[in-house]
């Protein structure tokens, strides 16, 4: 008898676990996984839960399928403005809150319109976010290793999601960046770090 058979038989004679949960991932090369953890009390099944999507996300997993994203917290001044009935200086200042800044020594911002975020969770407090043009199956900007205080501030103004879980998120806004340093491909040739500086709604 096989070593596949006697683990079969041995666990043939054990009842299934009643209690289980199911969820698609991304591995590191492109390929859709699903993963199944079972348990026998709720609680337990919940961490292993996390350990499991832990080691997913530490071996460069995401989460699979975009939903659409919370809508952001409207600028407290704006809130009361309305709630008060003066919808136009509402919006006025939702407008100016929402306003994108100069960029910095003359330059001009470069502007890509997106459709879908991905937040990943780091260690150390720490959060990675990819950003994609419509129909894109790889990200056109990176957010890499900021504080997760920093990307909640990026993200306030086009959505509000606690950036220390990880999201996939539909979401149409525009991405403002600047060309940052130089740095050589693995072909040999150069390019130039894109610096993701504000997002703002499309």
């Amino acid at each position: 008898m096989s070593t596949e058979e006697n683990e079969r038989k041995y666990w043939d004679g054990f009842p299934e676990a009643p209690i289980s949960t199911t969820f698609k991932w991304v591995d590191a090369h492109g390929f859709e996984q699903m993963t199944t953890v079972r348990g026998w009390k709720w609680t337990d099944t919940i961490k292993t839960v996390e350990k499991v999507t832990s080691n997913i996300l530490d071996l460069g997993g995401k989460p699979a399928g975009s939903r659409p994203a919370p809508p952001p917290k409207p600028d407290p001044a704006a809130t009361i403005a309305a709630e008060e009935g003066n919808t136009q200086l509402a919006e006025q200042l939702q407008k100016e809150y929402a306003e994108v800044p100069a960029p910095p020594d003359g330059k001009t911002w470069n502007v890509t319109e997106i459709a879908r975020v991905v937040v990943i969770p780091q260690p150390d407090d720490r959060v990675n976010v990819e950003l994609y043009a419509d129909g894109h199956k790889f990200p056109d900007l990176k957010v890499s290793k900021w504080k997760a205080e920093q990307v909640s501030g990026l993200l306030k103004y086009v959505t509000d999601v606690d950036v220390k879980q990880p999201h996939d998120l539909k979401l149409t806004c525009n991405a403002y960046w600047l060309e940052g340093n130089e740095y050589t491909k693995q072909d040999g040739s150069k390019g130039h770090y894109k610096n993701v500086s504000h997002i703002r709604p499309a």
